[in-house]
């Protein structure tokens, strides 16, 4: 904050107790108006105006008055504490905050401890007021007089009162006042004893000329320095005690020794029990050195809240057997942390041997680079590795060469209670949920029981992530470094780094990367999260063909890794805007799915232009029986006519899925379903949808007795053979019909196809397209179901914009063509023209003829272009009749 700003905060600082003052709070433990200023001006002196400003002077005098009541008994040593929801008629004023006011003696640590002890109340604190006060008090505590800023006497306390989110929960304030209050004397104890530790500390250093056999100098004066350096205000003191290391059989026992123990370790003044060491500290107690640094297994109370460092110290006897243990727990000072590892005792030497190890010149570009590597190496991981172990961590980071890519370093801590990891990712892939899947990672490959990390994000390609997995003490779980480190490069390639792999390894190089670098950043999040890379790859293929111009629409009917059995998956492709659900939905329950949800991606070009993926998630009772990859085909192609209107939507479309049938066939079942209506069955058209739907196979064997009478690519022999067996078939099967409608139904479908005489169902034009009609000629006399007269013969046309027929008396006849408005039976009505027709032509041909078409979709209201479309309509009716009309020729 530049002088200026800090200037006026102060003047708004000033002004604002100026009015705290003005208000003149009531204090029975003020004598004169002005003490009560004095105390006032003490009180909020060092509060920052950004926490007063917005709070009521009139409050602010009140509650600080309040503090000052509670205050006015209290023996030293003994501090004051209470939480509450401040109200009007208790404490004079009220407030949106639980308060937590505390009166102590002065001491080191008071308002970090108890903010870390709230914090672990999952409790926000909102303004902290923290004056410390010189008060005068009498032989029982009674305050005497507040003592004015530069007057001597008194003693110095601490007023603390802190605001934080208003908690009405009994049980839960009577938990956060039970912490405050350890904390509170594990303060007291730890601030009354480290002047004793440091002395126990001095005391060990001083006795380091007994060492293990083979003791190496250089460690032995370097631990030397190194206690004297934790001493000189670099090893924040929190507890002591001294252990003895005795046999008892095989085993091997540390006991505490009794009245050994100085602050937070002096509680247990019996000593506790002696505790049976496992292999690994046994390894520990021969090992050459003096010290064991790591961490202890509680976290701190003071100071802060992290793990408690652990100091000891091993005591060795004139045969140079290590007999007593001296243990200190505290926390390393932020000093300690920032000074540079060569200026460290012991650190300085692990350094040097760590050079040596790694046979780099100091001065050369490797050597400059490891030295780096260490100054900047995780303080902790310092003080408790091995050389063996720096050598191959920091010989492992410098080999990276800031390599963008994933690295894994673990070690093991000395006793098993955890596992250092330190991880390098890509510094551009790094975010909170990276971390966070990472130490999921940590945990289950560890059967963790918690974990902690720390990050480091420097100038320089790499992140790191400092990550301890705290593990029983009976958890021997199977490492494999390679596999972790596979898994966390899994966690950490990011979805469009899969997707560019994806796209190189199917399209190659080129073509990959080119797709990749116009479209790896369009997709959203919604759709990163729910789309597979290799679905997403195809995709941007889908996409890039369409904004080409390779074809118009694109869907996919697909069945993704790990869905339902019974559970498929449809998406469509559009441009600009999205299919409306108004108009796909019924759409795709004609298909005989259910849409369960729809997913629509919003997918933005480079260029500015939307793209729109939708993703329907389907169900079909029969999906485990089909070969999706057969039927998407199908399906899509039978949507897509659905959807332009080449073909018409209803239960009939579920034949594509049902019986196998793709679109074309579904029409050709619907065209023989219409002309079956015109005929005047008495069932409607629902009824035939749920008859063929229910007996899908013999559907399929209709279509398939249809295409053996017609398709022009079969021999005569192969037609009359698979004809016998198709027909057998389909009579057996409706033999086995549930009830006399359905017998009725599948009757006439099989009779109508029987009698089908000539069709153009298997023309194509220039360019290979179907016939948008598709005619059938028939023998009315084979139908049983035709009504009286019957003609000679008679063609029936059909597509979605218009049916009609056309009956003729005779082989030799003529009549006109009527414009029917008679949907239901237009038949009926050409049928009753073509008597007339016959008596009309007696004398001038043999017999007569008559035809008749319907319009589906006319337009409204508009005259000129309901006669466009019945125009359109006529001609598409007579090019029906046409294509299996003979000419002369």
């Amino acid at each position: 904050m530049r002088k200026q700003q800090q200037r006026r905060a102060s003047d708004f600082s000033e002004s604002l107790i100026d009015e705290i003052v003005a208000t003149r709070p009531q204090c029975r433990s003020l004598g004169s108006p002005r003490e009560a200023e004095s105390f006032l001006r003490q009180y909020f002196a060092d509060v920052p105006y950004e926490d007063i400003h917005d709070r009521t002077p009139r409050i602010m005098g009140l509650a600080a008055a309040s503090h000052l009541n509670f205050a006015m008994v209290r023996k030293p040593g003994k501090p004051l504490l209470r939480i509450f929801n401040p109200d009007e008629k208790t404490h004079g004023y009220s407030s949106p905050y639980t308060v937590i006011e505390m009166v102590n003696d002065n001491m080191p640590f008071l308002v970090d401890s108890l903010s870390a002890a709230i914090e672990r109340q999952k409790l926000t604190i909102h303004m902290t007021v923290h004056p410390i006060l010189q008060i005068e008090r009498d032989g029982r505590g009674k305050m005497k007089r507040i003592c004015a800023t530069g007057d001597e006497g008194g003693a110095a306390e601490s007023f603390i009162r802190i605001a934080v989110d208003r908690e009405a929960d009994e049980q839960h304030l009577s938990v956060l006042h039970h912490e405050i209050s350890k904390v509170l004397s594990d303060i007291r104890i730890a601030v009354r004893d480290w002047r004793e530790m440091r002395e126990k500390m001095i005391d060990a250093a001083a006795h380091l000329n007994r060492g293990p056999v083979g003791a190496d100098t250089a460690v032995r004066d370097e631990t030397d320095a190194l206690l004297q350096w934790l001493v000189d205000d670099h090893f924040t003191f929190l507890g002591y005690r001294e252990y003895k290391l005795r046999k008892r059989g095989e085993k091997m026992l540390l006991a505490p020794v009794k009245g050994s123990g100085l602050g937070l370790l002096s509680r247990d003044e019996r000593g506790g029990r002696a505790v049976e060491l496992s292999k690994e500290m046994q390894r520990h107690t021969r090992s050459r050195d003096w010290l064991i640094i790591t961490k202890a297994n509680s976290r701190s109370t003071v100071h802060r809240h992290g793990y408690l460092d652990y100091i000891g110290i091993k005591v060795y006897d004139a045969k140079g057997n290590a007999v007593r243990e001296k243990r200190f727990i505290g926390l390393f000072t932020s000093i300690a942390y920032s000074e540079s590892p060569r200026n460290i005792p012991l650190l300085r030497l692990k350094v040097q041997r760590v050079l040596e190890a790694a046979d780099v010149d100091p001065s050369g570009h490797r050597g400059k680079a490891l030295t780096h590597i260490l100054d900047s190496f995780p303080r902790d991981e310092l003080f408790q590795s091995s050389v063996p172990d720096l050598v191959r961590t920091s010989i492992g980071i410098l080999n990276l060469q800031d390599r963008k890519r994933v690295k894994f370093f673990v070690r093991r801590d000395a006793f098993r209670r955890f596992l250092s990891c330190i991880i390098y990712v890509p510094r551009e892939k790094y975010t909170t949920a990276i971390r966070r899947r990472v130490e999921e990672i940590l945990l289950e490959e560890f059967e963790g029981l918690s974990v902690d990390s720390s990050v480091q994000i420097v100038d320089s390609p790499l992140a790191r992530l400092h990550t301890i997995v705290r593990t029983g003490v009976e958890s021997r779980p199977r490492i494999s470094i390679r596999r972790i480190e596979n898994r966390i490069k899994e966690a950490v390639i990011s979805w469009p780094d899969h997707l560019r792999e994806q796209l190189i390894e199917r399209f190659g190089q080129d073509e990959g990367f080119t797709l990749f670098r116009e479209y790896g950043e369009s997709f959203t999040q919604a759709y990163q999260g729910e789309t597979e890379p290799r679905i997403a790859c195809l995709d941007v293929k889908r996409i890039d063909g369409l904004l080409k111009g390779e074809h118009e629409e694109f869907l996919l009917l697909h069945q993704p890794a790990g869905c339902a059995p019974d559970k498929l998956h449809f998406r469509t492709f559009r441009r600009n805007e999205p299919l409306a659900l108004s108009g796909v939905l019924p759409l795709l329950e004609d298909m005989g799915t259910d849409v369960y949800t729809e997913r629509p991606y919003r997918v933005r070009l480079r260029n500015g232009e939307f793209f729109w993926i939708q993703d329907f998630e389907l169900h079909f009772d029969q999906a485990p029986n089909i070969d999706i990859e057969a039927a998407a085909a199908r399906f899509q192609e039978g949507f897509r006519q659905a959807l332009t209107g080449e073909s018409e939507s209803d239960n009939f479309n579920e034949l594509i899925l049902a019986a196998g049938l793709d679109s074309r066939q579904a029409s050709l079942v619907r065209c023989y379903a219409k002309y079956i209506l015109q005929l005047g069955i008495p069932f409607s058209q629902k009824s035939m949808e749920e008859v063929l739907v229910a007996h899908a196979d013999l559907a399929c064997a209709l279509v398939r007795q249809f295409e053996l009478q017609f398709d022009p690519s079969l021999t005569k022999k192969q037609r009359l053979e698979d004809l016998k067996h198709c027909t057998a078939t389909i009579e057996r099967g409706i033999a086995r019909a549930r009830s006399l409608d359905e017998d009725r139904i599948l009757s006439a479908f099989a009779g109508a196809i029987a009698a089908t005489l000539r069709t153009n169902y298997f023309q194509v034009d220039d360019a290979g397209h179907h016939r948008p009609s598709i005619s059938i000629k028939v023998d009315p006399e084979r139908i049983p179901e035709a009504p009286l007269p019957k003609p000679k013969y008679e063609i029936f046309v059909y597509c979605p914009r218009v049916e009609g027929v056309h009956l003729r008396g005779g082989d030799i006849a003529r009549g006109g063509i009527r414009w029917s408005d008679r949907r239901e039976d237009f038949r009926t009505e050409v049928l009753g023209l073509m008597k007339a027709q016959i008596v009309k032509n007696t004398v001038i041909v043999p017999t007569g003829a008559k035809g008749g078409f319907y319009p589906k979709h006319l337009p409204e209201d508009d005259r000129e272009a309901i006669m466009a479309e019945g125009i359109a309509c006529y001609r598409i009716f007579i090019s029906g009749m046409l294509d299996i009309t003979d000419n002369v020729v």
